[in-house]
């Protein structure tokens, strides 16, 4: 059996669930492994993947697109969209981080709007498309043979933004209420930076590190599709070695998340700032 390696994010620009996905296909996660699985979960011609390169301030890096061929109206709650990952194929422990995410999205929209977990219709981010970030950038992190994973603080821009339940304050307030305990710096940009989708899958899957020792194996860059002045629109994904400096909070991971490790700590899909 292979030993495990670490990775390590950092938000260049910010983090979504997009560009957590393009960080690790450009790492190396193939994009047909990503489309065999989300077929199996989501059913055949429900989304489709594509990917291109370009340049963010003279940087290649990979935008993934999610595109949703077949989306149902209606509304998922937590259950249902638990069940759907547990009867999937997918592996235990892709199972068991996808979950986890969902759980922590499900208890942050509750507290945003004053309902139980399981009461939170997912119209934003339980989308076919947040499923496939989602449980495919949990995939890609068990494929690319991840144990530990850590993130350096999240970005955020100001001003206001579109969703579901109308105009909203950025960070959005579910996204305020992921990031509670991390790291989070406020820039002086207009518009989105890092979304409830890309907060999630941070703060369940990693222990952040302001500073971090790693031996770099390779790294992959994810951009979003949007510009921002000044500032590269990218997420970096290292792969490597890092030091163990015996923090011992929050070891998280593909290959080891569980529920009790991960619970510490557009008008359809609100992915806004990191597309």
């Amino acid at each position: 059996m292979s030993v495990g390696k670490d990775l390590y994010f950092e938000c260049v620009g910010g983090a979504s669930g997009d560009m957590c996905l393009g960080a690790l296909v450009d790492l190396g996660f193939p994009v047909e492994l990503l489309q065999e699985s989300m077929d199996g979960l989501l059913g055949p011609g429900a989304v489709a993947f594509s990917h291109l390169h370009r340049e963010e301030h003279g940087i290649r890096a990979t935008q993934l697109e999610v595109k949703v061929l077949e989306e149902s109206t209606h509304h998922r709650h937590l259950d249902r969209i638990l069940s759907m990952i547990g009867d999937s194929a997918l592996p235990d422990q892709v199972k068991a981080a996808s979950s986890a995410v969902f759980r922590r999205l499900a208890d942050a929209e509750g507290h945003v709007h004053g309902v139980p977990p399981e009461k939170v219709h997912f119209h934003e981010v339980g989308a076919v498309d947040a499923i496939a970030d989602i449980t495919g950038t949990c995939l890609g992190i068990h494929h690319l043979e991840v144990e530990r994973v850590f993130a350096g603080p999240l970005k955020t821009g100001r001003g206001t933004i579109r969703a579901a339940h109308g105009v909203i304050p950025v960070p959005a307030p579910a996204t305020l209420a992921l990031v509670q305990g991390r790291t989070l710096e406020y820039l002086d940009l207009a518009g989105e930076l890092t979304t409830p989708t890309g907060a999630a899958l941070l703060c369940t899957l990693s222990e952040e590190r302001l500073s971090l020792t790693i031996r770099p194996e390779r790294t992959g860059y994810g951009c979003g599709s949007k510009t921002f002045p000044g500032l590269p629109n990218l997420l970096r994904a290292t792969l490597g070695a890092a030091e163990d400096t015996g923090c011992g909070h929050q070891h998280h991971g593909c290959h080891d998340t569980q529920e009790h490790h991960c619970r510490h700590g557009n008008d359809q899909h609100h992915e806004h700032g990191g597309e």
